[in-house]
């Protein structure tokens, strides 16, 4: 538990001078009082968000490594019996799992980040508060917020870099390397030209050709602009997002139409006759099923002719099972009264022993006290009523062991589905006392069977259902539906190129932001600051060339990008353990200037 102590000395001062004040909290005590309470409050939560932040990151890995897990199930149906047309849709459907992961990650990081940045503010505002701020406090302060900003950043690059090694590993054309390759050159020579611009700015100011004031208005000038085109293109990712999923659908749609027309007679045949399972599109299934469909766009089905042989065996089972569960309740209403007469009747006779014991044990008593003729009498008399007891117990016994020996369980021979050890219940060791075990047991293998028959007759009406819709097809509307297909497609691709579009123009205004932000943020410092700021930026354009240089080799071939990739992620990583362990030095580092303040704000751990 964490102790802050503020104030020690002022309120060592307040008690000499005022002395004890009795039932009455003092303004000034209470006012400290209530300051480390939120001092302590603002560290808790700063440590709770820390927590979920990094619980966030590791769900948001854990959802891109889902999508891709399950795209790596199904490689095989990129080379196995599919067509071209196939091959183009699978890419989208997959596509679209792996940006509905994205999207679900990003919500996942920004609601951590934006809550850890939250209560980072708040602890600073309490520290301000409660007067224990301190330059070394204040500096170890800004370079924990500047590691935790570090490691959010490279948490969302990761997981974008995640995407990307996704996103990979089903494509595998080489028009796909190249289209790649192309995007990749335009985009890091644009950017190279963004960082050159920036870098000159660095230069006016270094160079004195214009002020840090002049520099820093015309900075936030350009940073409201951004932030402003920002939000446009926000707004047009949004509505393009929207117009994406109906081109898609439509997309969807007529492909299902287009292939399901072109493929009728050999699906009829599969679903007929075929051993395989066999795809049934959502889009039929939404007419025949009230429960939701799932997001892929199809499910697998087997022929009528294997349902009717899963079938079959499932009724044989049942009309079996049924035979020998009413033979078994027939064989509980013939005996078990008489078993259930018989065996009631033991207890009160084990019960009459011990009763007539007690009696015989008494009169043998009084007789050795008094050994009278009258006594000795008493006592015969007791010996014979516990022996007769004992005879009447064992009669009982018997009695109910013949009974259940005599029971006849032939009527339940011959028939397959009986099984051994429920007969064993019956007539066995443990008899006919387990009738009603055999009764439940054959009552839950009953209501199994039904489950199953009951699944595999709803889905072989859906196969039925599908056979009569394929017999309706219009053959010669296939010419219409191919070129429904085709217009449908276009649009799809033409409304994501535009989605990409919007996606890269956002990106670059970002890193425009970032760039004008540091700039901002460097004038408003000393000139080393500016400095070391043309530094990193000299860095990045070497950088930018270097990777510019490098794209021949990192794209000779779709495993040299994926190997690009994996040397990317590994640096990504190693960088964020540097900075989590920077993060964590400083934390460390705050709460021990907290600790050591003069007396001023003292955490302890208890």
């Amino acid at each position: 538990m964490k102790k802050l102590r503020l104030f020690a000395g002022s309120l060592l001062l307040a008690g000499a001078l005022f002395g004890c004040i009795e039932n009455e909290e003092a303004e000034g005590v209470k006012a400290l009082r209530e300051a480390q309470a939120a001092l302590i409050n603002a560290k808790a939560v700063n440590e709770t968000t820390l927590a979920n932040a990094e619980a966030a990151y590791q769900a948001a890995l854990a959802k891109i490594e889902e999508a891709r897990a399950k795209n790596m199930e199904l490689q095989n149906e990129l080379t196995e019996g599919k067509n071209e047309v196939d091959l183009e849709l699978y890419r989208v459907t997959k596509g679209g799992e792996i940006e509905a992961a994205k999207i679900e990650a990003e919500e996942l990081l920004n609601n951590a980040k934006t809550a850890l940045e939250a209560s980072i503010r708040a602890l600073k505002a309490e520290i301000a508060v409660s007067n224990a701020s301190t330059p070394e406090l204040d500096e170890y302060l800004a370079k924990y917020t500047d590691a935790v900003g570090k490691v959010t950043s490279l948490q969302a690059e990761i997981i974008d870099k995640n995407i990307e090694i996704a996103v990979a590993e089903y494509y595998n054309s080489d028009d796909d390397l190249m289209n790649l390759k192309k995007t990749t050159q335009d985009r890091l020579t644009r950017e190279l030209a963004l960082i050159k611009e920036w870098k000159e700015r660095y230069e006016a100011v270094v160079g004195e050709r214009i002020g840090r004031e002049q520099a820093l208005l015309e900075v936030n000038e350009l940073l409201h602009n951004l932030e402003y085109n920002l939000y446009v293109k926000e707004t047009q990712l949004e509505e393009q997002g929207y117009l994406n999923q109906k081109a898609y659908s439509e997309y969807d749609r007529a492909y299902t139409q287009y292939s399901t027309a072109s493929n009728a007679l050999s699906l009829i045949e599969n679903f007929t006759n075929g051993v395989g399972s066999y795809s049934i599109p959502n889009s039929f299934l939404e007419t025949v099923i009230d429960e939701p469909i799932p997001y892929s766009g199809s499910q697998l089905f087997r022929s009528t002719t294997a349902y009717e042989a899963l079938i079959l065996p499932i009724e044989e089972d049942l009309s079996g099972y049924s035979s020998v569960l009413k033979k078994v309740e027939a064989l509980k209403r013939i005996y078990a009264n008489k078993l259930a007469q018989l065996e009631a009747a033991i207890p009160p006779a084990e019960a009459l022993i011990t009763t007539r014991e007690h009696e015989l044990n008494l009169a043998i008593l009084k007789n050795e006290a008094d050994p009278t003729t009258a006594n000795q009498s008493a006592e015969d008399a007791a010996q014979t009523a516990y022996d007769n007891a004992i005879d009447a117990y064992n009669a009982a016994v018997d009695a109910y062991a013949v009974f259940k020996s005599t029971i006849d369980t032939s009527n339940l021979n011959g028939v397959d589905q009986y099984n051994g050890t429920a007969l064993g219940w019956i007539n066995g060791t443990n008899n006919v006392q387990g009738i009603d075990d055999v009764i439940a047991w054959y009552m839950n293998e009953i209501a199994d069977l039904e489950a199953d028959l009951e699944g595999h007759e709803e889905e072989l009406a859906i196969v039925e259902a599908y056979i009569t819709y394929l017999n309706e097809i219009d053959i010669a509307r296939i010419p219409d539906y191919k070129e429904a297909y085709f217009t449908a497609r276009a649009a799809y691709w033409e409304s994501q190129e535009r989605m990409d579009e919007l996606l890269s123009e956002r990106s670059y205004i970002a890193l425009e932001i970032s760039y004008a932000e540091d700039f901002a943020a460097a004038t408003e410092q000393e000139y080393s600051e500016v400095e070391d700021r043309l530094d990193d930026i000299s860095d990045g354009i070497y950088e930018t060339e270097a990777e510019l240089a490098m794209i021949e080799k990192d794209f000779a071939s779709w495993e040299a990008y994926k190997e690009k990739l994996a040397r990317e992620l590994s640096v990504l990583e190693d960088e964020l353990t540097v900075y989590q362990k920077k993060a964590d030095k400083f934390y460390a580092l705050v709460n021990s200037e907290l600790d050591n303040t003069g007396g001023n704000a003292t955490v302890t751990e208890e």
